[in-house]
């Protein structure tokens, strides 16, 4: 064949004559010189490309909205396929496709498959996927996924926590510059200005301020103890002397070092 082809490329041969030299057909000879053959090498699909991206598409739609489909049910969906085709499939037992064609079909329908459909959402990125674990650590490990992290991260921190952290890096030149910068979320400079930094740690100090007041305030009002004579007491007269109510009168004396002498 590639002999014949070579004679006929470079002008030896003409296309009849190298179908009796070479005892190959014209019309073979004719589709491999311009390229023009349909079918791949090897054992041909039982499907075209199309047909089997609508049946993958199908299967793992099924699977997204719970309801993953089992190998014989994708078998019975392929057998009611090419029964409303029309088609004959001699391949296949009664259009029943058999397990060498479930263990050739596509990569992306065996993953699903393995996945039982389930679906692993990721709450930083709002992004649904097969939950399997080479797309779990692919998804993980993923740049965008690391700086959608941090982001969230970024807007739970306390303040304390920023000013310790910001403090420690150099100024970010572009952000400084331009407002924005290409690495938010993963950048290793610090996007605080100077001034910002220093209302961050009087904020702190304000809030140590308060928290210090309150304590005392609290403590104060714990040390003091308000106490009133019991009114139904003041009209008796028949109550020990260290029962009876002070009354102003009784202080004849107001030298209190002299007391208990």
């Amino acid at each position: 064949m590639e002999r014949a082809l070579r004679e006929h490329t470079d002008g030896n041969l003409s296309l009849r004559q190298a179908e009796e030299s070479y005892g190959i057909p014209r019309s073979t000879l004719n589709r491999k010189f311009h390229g023009k053959n349909p079918y791949k090498p090897g054992k041909q699909s039982v499907f075209g490309p199309t047909e089997e991206d609508n049946i993958v598409k199908a299967i793992t739609t099924a699977a997204e909205w719970g309801f993953p489909m089992k190998t014989i049910e994708i078998r019975e969906l392929v057998k009611n396929y090419l029964d409303r085709k029309g088609a004959v499939e001699r391949r296949f037992k009664e259009n029943h496709s058999g397990p060498d064609w479930m263990q050739n079909f596509p990569n992306v329908l065996r993953k699903t498959l393995s996945g039982t459909g389930a679906r692993y959402y990721c709450d930083y990125c709002d992004k649904t996927f097969i939950d399997d674990i080479d797309a779990r650590k692919k998804h993980l490990s993923s740049s965008h996924h690391i700086k959608l992290r941090k982001l969230h991260y970024e807007t739970c921190r306390d303040l304390r926590s920023i000013l310790t952290e910001e403090s420690a890096k150099l100024p970010c030149r572009r952000f400084m510059r331009t407002g924005s910068c290409q690495f938010t979320g993963n950048c290793k400079y610090t996007h605080y200005t100077p001034e910002e930094l220093w209302n961050i740690k009087q904020q702190i100090e304000y809030e140590e301020y308060e928290k210090r007041r309150a304590q005392l305030q609290e403590e104060n009002d714990g040390a003091d103890c308000f106490w009133s004579y019991p009114d139904v007491l003041e009209s008796r007269t028949d109550l020990p002397p260290s029962v009876r109510k002070f009354q102003p009168e009784h202080f004849v004396d107001d030298n209190f070092e002299e007391w208990g002498a």
